[in-house]
């Protein structure tokens, strides 16, 4: 690549950025949300591209005013075609890897005709592995994090219900705020379907509240690597036994006192230096979730470690 040419490329982009009538997009918009609900209806069946445009450009308000208008079925409908867009363009940026190419081809098959194919493609871990590893951000479905909570959960039921490969596709573009509620939504309604997604994102999952991954049933068919980490946090909690039990007693007791925060950080900091680095981030991980430690807390330990 030639000198400036990066800079040249982002100018040309911002150029055509500009260009897009931002304002028109919005009367078109106003016009949409002023139509009957069957009508909406219609304009998505047919013009499905347009809308996935809609929800992606604008800003969060308006986004969240066009998906009240929709039913839950015309945004599952909207899923399901992005998710379709998304894979071929994966399947155009293939370039030596046949197999790869074949399996991104059975799941456009799977998505678009989801009543013929009912159970999973048996290569969904792979797949999902490479998409993780060639995505260009989580940028996507970005519609999704705008819905109520409530509404939010109750989609995504009926897409793994409806349409498992275009739900499970959407777990290396989605938000992590999606990410973490469609495998929660998976371990409630298909448990043993859990093990087909890459440890890679189970881990993504585990960064957060995950209680409800470690319940039996549903425990035994995580990927066998973050069953792993499980069971060696167990021994580390063991091992360390006294120094977790003080720091549950001041979490529980004065935590607010700076001397409290302070040997807490110093009984944390003394357990990370004694383990395997790999198991930092899980320790972390827990404590935050618990309230032991804020973010701030977190990233100074973490710094710590990092120069050990």
């Amino acid at each position: 690549m030639e000198p400036g040419s990066t800079e040249k490329s982002r100018d040309v982009a911002a150029n055509v950025f500009n260009s897009i009538n931002l304002l028109a997009i919005k009367r078109s918009v106003r016009l949409l949300l002023e139509l009957e609900d069957d009508v909406i209806e219609d304009f998505v069946k047919k013009y499905s591209g347009i809308m996935i445009f809609f929800l992606n450009i604008l800003d969060q308000q308006r986004s969240h005013e066009l998906l009240e208008k929709l039913t839950d079925a015309s945004i599952i409908y909207i899923i399901e075609e992005e998710m379709r867009f998304l894979l071929i363009r994966e399947i155009a940026l293939v370039s030596d890897d046949a197999g790869m190419l074949l399996n991104l081809t059975a799941l456009i098959e799977r998505v678009d005709d989801p009543v013929s194919y009912n159970t999973l493609h048996e290569n969904m871990p792979d797949v999902l592995g490479y998409l993780l590893r060639v995505k260009a951000d989580r940028a996507h479905f970005a519609y999704m994090d705008t819905l109520r909570t409530e509404r939010r959960a109750r989609i995504l039921n009926i897409l793994i219900e409806r349409n498992s490969h275009a739900a499970f596709c959407m777990l290396p573009y989605a938000s992590e705020r999606v990410l973490c509620e469609l495998v929660d939504r998976v371990a409630e309604t298909q448990a043993e379907e859990i093990s087909l997604i890459p440890a890679e994102i189970v881990g993504i999952r585990f960064r957060h509240e995950h209680q409800n991954l470690l319940a039996t049933g549903v425990f035994e068919h995580l990927p066998l690597e973050i069953r792993v980490r499980v069971e060696e946090l167990d021994r580390i909690k063991k091992r360390y036994i006294q120094e977790f039990g003080e720091i549950d007693r001041l979490h529980m007791t004065d935590a607010p006192l700076a001397r409290s925060r302070e040997t807490i950080m110093n009984l944390t900091y003394n357990i990370l230096k004694r383990i395997n680095p790999d198991y930092h981030e899980m320790v972390l991980s827990e404590f935050q979730q618990k309230g032991v430690l804020s973010e701030r807390e977190i990233y100074i330990l973490s710094g710590m470690m990092k120069q050990m």
